[in-house]
């Protein structure tokens, strides 16, 4: 980073100095989560021969979006001259970015079934992991079975408190990664020197705090007020008063939240 005129905050030195063979970056919107991922990736690529780094997030073009708005602007910083091996093609047809040395970054489709034609990836960054399918996690992983060296990434904001990457970060702070090579990083936006106190600030009293919750502060925070409530705006005080002697009609309804458990 810093060869490409980047100061790195001190949490992105300690992440790309580790060696952690699985790593996860739980980041406020805007910490600098992406810039880091590019980091690595580009590391890794110029000076590992041959070296494959597969990029997956929600969507194919999730995944390509990171590969040209952060990867290659970094690139772009560096002095060619300077480097071990050059980049030798973009991802503009092919979603692939290829290096002189044989290495190259591969964005891959976002179904289970279209990741299962690579193996011994180097490197495999699943980008707002959040948010991608856990059977698309569980697809991914085995890629890494024969890897020398193989480094398994999850990078993401919160969201809901349900799937691989939520499971993934209640594990890691319950028996800190022992045993299993995890290492965590949880930064909030507050952390972050680029974001105001005063941005953030307005934020919180624009946004409901589960939302506010889940953007800035690391926290998986569902999309509810209290468990067992529907709406965050519900208020025992202006919505709940003494039920009629009679009812004219009464209407009853079921929501059996599978996705929503507090509905």
């Amino acid at each position: 980073m810093r060869a490409a005129g980047y100061e790195p905050d001190p949490w992105q030195i300690e992440f790309l100095e580790s060696d952690a063979p699985q790593r996860v970056l739980l980041c406020g919107r805007q910490a600098g989560k992406s810039a880091v991922d590019a980091a690595l990736a580009l590391t890794r690529s110029i000076t590992i021969p041959h070296h494959l780094t597969i990029v997956a997030a929600q969507r194919e073009k999730a995944a390509v979006e990171l590969i040209e708005g952060k990867f290659q602007p970094l690139y772009a910083q560096l002095d060619e001259r300077s480097l071990p091996a050059r980049r030798v093609s973009s991802p503009d047809v092919h979603r692939t970015v290829r290096f002189s040395n044989g290495s190259r970054i591969e964005a891959v489709t976002t179904s289970a079934m279209g990741v299962r034609s690579f193996s011994a990836p180097g490197l495999v960054i699943i980008d707002e992991a959040a948010f991608v399918p856990d059977a698309l996690y569980y697809a991914v992983r085995p890629m890494l079975a024969t890897s020398r060296d193989g480094v398994l990434l999850l990078s993401s904001s919160a969201s809901e408190p349900t799937g691989f990457f939520f499971e993934t970060c209640r594990a890691i702070d319950e028996d800190g990664g022992e045993g299993g090579g995890w290492r965590k990083w949880t930064v909030p936006s507050s952390s972050c020197p680029r974001i105001s106190e005063e941005f953030l600030a307005e934020e919180r009293r624009r946004m409901p705090q589960w939302q506010f919750e889940r953007e800035y502060e690391c926290k998986f925070s569902p999309a509810i007020a209290q468990a067992g409530m529907v709406y965050p705006w519900f208020s025992d005080v202006s919505h709940v008063g003494d039920p009629p002697e009679t009812f004219v009609r009464v209407v009853g309804a079921v929501d059996w939240g599978f996705r929503k458990p507090g509905a």
